[in-house]
């Protein structure tokens, strides 16, 4: 852990790269995390609408495919 302190103490002048990869990792984790739950409702609403549970539209639809993408 001491070097880790140092390392950064070191390079005072890469504190915006560093704070750009730690948004890059977490953003790219959320979308990691989020993407099932996506899936899921995606398939849930295209059940829903071909049983007649819900009315058929396809901008909900839309938007759910351009978050996966």
């Amino acid at each position: 852990m001491k070097n880790i302190v140092r390392i950064v103490t070191d390079a005072r002048q890469l504190w915006p790269l560093y704070v750009g990869i730690i948004l890059g990792a977490v953003v790219t984790t959320a979308t990691t995390l989020l993407s099932p739950f996506l899936i899921a409702y995606a398939t849930e609403m295209v059940v829903d609408m071909t049983t007649g549970a819900r009315d058929v539209a396809i901008a909900p639809l839309v938007w759910l495919a351009l978050g996966l993408w």
